[in-house]
């Protein structure tokens, strides 16, 4: 009797957070490595894999992955999700099971029992399987944090024609007024892309950071929200306001955009990005949250200044930001200081762009590019260029002038306190 085996491909997928998987196939792409577990029947034990986060050292032990959610999404033999399944983990002595949402994901939070019993983990149903991926987030450069699992369904929610927002019982003033934000985010948006914003939703919630929401989209009357969890407890006004608005410019922008992988991120975070600090010069200067946006806004380009004026004091005229080239982070793009300031540096490019061609420009950019279905940097900086009339507006995406972005900081931060 042979061994049944079934090959992992480890894939680094980081998004803010990073974001490791598991997946049963072998992926075509760089950096990837490929290990083989053994399965039973429709199951695997635990252990099997959290040896490859081992092997691959993204831990030392498998005893610090302790804390950290698992998930599954149960499927059929047709390898759709089974909505409302149950995944089992299986002990000699007992049994544990974990119900799927109606995505047909299980979660579960790892622990040093799970590891010391070594369960098989199955679907209950006949000829379904625990799909082998597994999500897990930590920040960037730092080690594995205990993870808080929130489940959708606990949670109360407010609808608006704009998005939703889920809050705890108790926490309705703050929810409410995050909802009647709601309408201005996404005017800024659809003014700011020329698109109809996606359906987004926020799900405020009373654990400390990092959290994950499950599910990790809302399905309201056949609608299927973009979800973004918010702590109240670790989160400022900014995450809650101005980061959810990035978030939410983002999916718009890629969604539009979905058969272009991968989109330069240029484009999608220069512009995520672009109308955070937009909508701080229109937030409403009575709204008691304003203080704190405009002190976040100083503190984050406090930095990119600092960092400006250390390269203006070695005598440098022009920074080189390589915005072209710039890509998610992962094996072959390591986060690093530089790599923190291309978000505000992709912003002031797009702010540049707006001020001497006008925001209208923006929209109009993307409107064609969509159109045309470019795909690439050159085809983007061609249709830039015509909306423009600047066929040489690349040069401002690979360097940029140091006195001449100290300046829009200083002119930027003076008019948003001066509201």
């Amino acid at each position: 009797m042979t061994e049944e085996t079934t090959k992992l491909t480890l894939m680094r997928h980081p998004a803010g957070a990073m974001e490791l998987m598991l997946l049963a196939c072998l992926l075509c792409i760089p950096q990837c490595s490929s290990y083989t577990i053994k399965s039973e029947g429709n199951g695997f034990r635990i252990r099997e894999l959290t040896k490859v986060m081992v092997r691959f050292k993204m831990v030392k032990n498998e005893f610090e992955l302790c804390g950290v959610p698992f998930g599954f999404t149960i499927k059929d033999s047709a390898s759709k999700p089974v909505p409302n399944s149950i995944l089992l983990l299986k002990y000699a002595d007992r049994t544990d099971s974990f119900p799927a949402d109606l995505t047909g994901e299980a979660l579960f939070v790892l622990d040093s029992t799970m590891l010391q019993g070594n369960p098989l983990i199955c679907a209950a149903g006949k000829n379904q399987w625990p799909d082998l991926s597994m999500r897990m987030s930590f920040t960037l450069g730092e080690k594995l944090q205990k993870t808080n699992l929130v489940r959708l369904d606990s949670l109360q929610r407010i609808e608006t024609v704009c998005g939703l927002v889920y809050y705890p019982r108790g926490c309705e003033p703050v929810a409410q007024r995050l909802a009647d934000y709601l309408p201005k985010a996404a005017a800024l948006i659809a003014r700011l892309t020329g698109f109809q914003p996606v359906d987004f939703a926020i799900a405020l919630v009373d654990k400390p950071e990092p959290v994950i929401v499950t599910p990790d989209r809302a399905r309201v009357a056949d609608r299927t929200y973009t979800l973004e969890p918010s702590s109240l407890v670790t989160d400022s006004g900014a995450d809650r306001y101005l980061s959810n608005l990035h978030e939410w410019t983002e999916a718009t922008i890629r969604t539009s955009f979905a058969y272009c992988e991968p989109m330069p991120r240029w484009i999608y975070e220069g512009l995520a990005t672009y109308s955070e600090y937009r909508m701080l010069v229109e937030f409403d200067t009575t709204d008691p949250v304003r203080p704190r946006l405009v002190a976040s806004a100083e503190k984050q380009f406090g930095h990119a200044r600092e960092w400006l004026g250390k390269q203006q004091a070695r005598g440098k005229k022009t920074v080189g930001v390589g915005l072209l080239a710039w890509k998610e982070p992962g094996p072959q793009q390591p986060m690093v200081e530089t790599e923190i300031y291309k978000y505000q540096l992709s912003f002031w490019f797009w702010w540049k762009v707006s001020q001497r061609y006008g925001e209208k420009g923006i929209a109009d950019f993307l409107t064609r590019a969509k159109q045309a279905k470019v795909r690439d940097n050159a085809g983007f900086l061609k249709v830039l260029g015509d909306c423009t009339g600047n066929p040489r507006i690349a040069d401002w995406l690979k360097s940029a002038d140091i006195a001449e972005t100290i300046a829009m900081i200083d002119e930027y931060l003076a008019a948003v306190k001066a509201e």
